[in-house]
């Protein structure tokens, strides 16, 4: 019965910290997937298609506009 109990607390400990951890975790995997994954699935064209956008209604700056129309 002790070889038993001692078995079910080692459960109850790695659950615990399979608990504390899983955030960590599922933060990570979710600014892996927002930062790299998703990016890669938009198309080559409709990328160039908005920086023709950019460049032909903003010209004298159209850095300066990508970069304050992202800070939102």
């Amino acid at each position: 019965m002790g070889d038993l109990l001692e078995w079910f607390c080692i459960g109850v400990e790695w659950l615990v910290i399979a608990i504390a951890v899983s955030p960590i975790v599922i933060g990570i995997g979710w600014v892996m997937v927002e930062g790299s994954i998703l990016p890669r699935l938009v198309p080559r064209k409709e990328i160039e298609a908005m920086a023709d956008e950019v460049m032909r209604n903003h010209p004298e700056a159209p850095e300066d506009w990508v970069l304050v129309s992202t800070r939102n």
